[in-house]
């Protein structure tokens, strides 16, 4: 009997000590616990150079998903010679005399190619050096100047590049490249001699007729593409029949130019759009007045200019009847 109870007292001390013990064990559990698969698992999202399981590279898709989100309205419009821009910035700076500051997104990166970015200011202007000398280099290479589909294809260059290399993050801006090639570079056939393109920052170049870019940028895509079918109509109907289609002098059943039709649509289309329109009435018009600045830029060929283009810009369109600086303005490079 006695050696039975040596025996329990044994068994009783040893599951007394388990109960105390067990408390400092849990308590100290998450310290010893041995890393599970799941937390060494690569974060494809973390490195620009791993593609994820589905195949894409997501600091990519980030940087996309950026500019769409952050980047102010951008649009974009080339017809028969003419290329307007229009360039949308919400007014949230002051300079000390009460002048409003707009952030710039308009680069002259050679003498008749504009490029235009919206997204990061910081790497738009980055982007614009880089293109810069990249223009010098190839006209000391060639001796001749870049045409406009050489600079797009550079500005695409560069945001591939950073797309494959370790370490780097992708430009967080879409980049529109726009003008005019010299004389002697222009395209057989073609009687739009201004060219138009847009690169995303993975890299993919494409030309365009018209283009949006930044905030809500599949709206205002929309909404160009049926002004472009309104001034192709017009044109088309009112032609003389001897081939002209200058934008500046057929007109429509209101006595109104394509170029000043074209203008002031692409106003009218963030007018129009209650994200930026305030409630107070335009005049006559009945159109709404912005809550935020516009600038308009205009770009025609002029063999007597610099890099054989013109280059006009009216600056604080807050209404239609503002679009009258563009054409009144005599200024331009």
């Amino acid at each position: 009997m006695k050696h039975i109870d040596f025996l329990q007292a044994i068994l009783l001390f040893f599951a007394t000590t388990t109960i105390l013990i067990r408390p400092a064990h849990s308590a100290h559990s998450a310290r010893k616990r041995t890393p599970s698969r799941r937390i060494n698992t690569a974060k494809y999202d973390r490195s620009i150079s791993i593609f994820n399981e589905d195949g894409q590279l997501l600091q990519v898709d980030y940087a996309i998903h950026g500019t769409t989100l952050r980047g102010q309205p951008i649009l974009c419009m080339s017809y028969n010679n003419t290329a307007v821009l229009c360039i949308v910035d919400s007014i949230n700076n002051k300079s000390a005399e009460g002048q409003i500051m707009v952030a710039e997104k308009v680069h002259r990166v050679d003498e008749g190619i504009l490029l235009v970015t919206t997204g990061l200011a910081g790497d738009g202007r980055t982007l614009a050096q880089s293109t810069r000398m990249t223009c010098q280099r190839l006209r000391m290479d060639r001796g001749e100047p870049p045409t406009v589909y050489e600079v797009a294809r550079e500005v695409a260059s560069i945001q591939h590049e950073l797309t494959r290399t370790a370490g780097a993050r992708p430009i967080g801006c879409t980049a529109t490249v726009i003008g005019l090639n010299a004389a002697g570079q222009q395209r057989n056939n073609d009687n739009n001699a201004v060219q138009l393109f847009q690169s995303e920052p993975g890299g993919v170049l494409e030309e365009y007729n018209f283009c949006a870019a930044g905030k809500q940028r599949r709206e205002f895509e929309d909404k160009l593409d049926d002004l472009w079918g309104e001034i192709a109509f017009t044109a088309s109907r009112t032609n003389d029949g001897d081939g002209d289609n200058n934008v500046q002098k057929i007109k429509d059943d209101s006595n109104v130019t394509i170029l000043e039709k074209m203008v002031r649509g692409m106003v009218k289309i963030i007018l129009d759009d209650p994200n930026y329109a305030n409630d107070v009435s335009d005049g006559d018009n009945g159109n709404n007045a912005l809550n935020c600045m516009m600038d308009l830029w205009m770009l025609q060929p002029d063999s007597t200019r610099r890099g054989g283009v013109k280059i006009k810009c009216a600056r604080g369109v807050t209404r239609v009847d503002d679009v009258e600086k563009l054409f009144a303005s005599s200024t331009g490079t």
